[in-house]
């Protein structure tokens, strides 16, 4: 039998998972797109806006 003819596959081909050339869990190349970010004094401000708002809505029995 010569060694360079083409062998059986002796194994069942199981998939390899993701090829390198796919990146996942990396950051964001320099000038990228930047992450969406709530700033906690921002959101703390509109929430007490808010509910000012809702008290002044109410009738004045509650």
């Amino acid at each position: 039998m010569c060694s360079s003819a083409a062998q059986p596959q002796t194994k069942a081909v199981r998939p390899q998972g993701r090829a390198n050339s796919e990146l996942r869990n990396v950051a964001p190349a320099a000038g990228g797109r930047p992450q969406k970010t709530i700033k906690k004094n921002d959101f703390d401000r509109r929430g007490l806006e808010s509910r000012q708002n809702l008290l002044k809505s109410l009738p004045n029995n509650y």
